[in-house]
């Protein structure tokens, strides 16, 4: 599906006016980006003497990465698939009590299950915040600005995914299930928006003279 377009196709599906693919996928697809760059921090450091005494930590971190890249582009097409009947539940009638009460059965069970794919998206976030936090303390100095930049571009897409969650979660009438779901968002925000940025931070103030 879109994970397999050239970079340029799925530029230009975000662009049409559709549905899908939106916001979420995007920001899975940063994060698969992100993520791929602290890779590239830990590629960088293997093998190399100077660092050799994190060698099995560094491969544990690289194995990490490709296992994450893997799963965000993997949510790049579930979210757009998530999307999809809540899209349709959009188009049902409710011209009359029967069907009115219908559109809002179906609407309710569409938004929650548009709130899936993003939620793991911004779960999976963290985790890549995470290892470019490693990389960027113990990887490879040389392409330290790497796991920075990858940090960041996880922290947007997190709190991009978000927006895509609490769209969803205005829709519900549950609001039990809505303030769990923006507890938990707003947490992961709280906590891993200051790690990204304190990895930014480390970076900055290791190559900024």
């Amino acid at each position: 599906m879109y994970k397999d377009l050239t970079c340029e196709k799925y530029i230009r599906e975000l662009s049409e006016a559709t549905p899908a693919p939106a916001g979420g996928g995007a920001c899975a697809m940063a994060g698969a980006i992100g993520t791929a760059l602290g890779h590239m921090v830990g590629s960088l450091t293997l093998g190399k003497l100077k660092y050799w005494d994190v060698e099995d930590e560094m491969q544990e971190l690289v194995d990490k990465c490709t296992a994450l890249e893997n799963e965000f582009m993997a949510l790049v097409d579930e979210d757009a698939e998530g999307f999809m009947p809540l899209a349709e539940a959009y188009k049902m009638p409710a011209d009359n009590p029967i069907d009115a009460a219908k559109k809002v059965a179906v609407m309710e069970a569409a938004t929650s299950h548009a709130c899936l794919a993003p939620m793991k998206i911004m779960r999976k976030l963290c985790e890549a915040i995470e290892v470019c936090e490693m990389f960027a303390d113990k990887g490879n100095k040389s392409a330290q600005s790497d796991s920075a930049v990858g940090a960041l571009l996880c922290e947007a897409a997190l709190k991009g995914a978000a927006l895509s969650v609490f769209a969803n979660t205005e829709l519900m009438n549950d609001t039990n299930i809505a303030k769990e779901l923006n507890d938990e968002a707003d947490a992961m925000i709280a906590e891993y928006s200051d790690r990204a940025e304190a990895v930014y931070k480390l970076v900055f103030d290791r190559t900024r003279k």
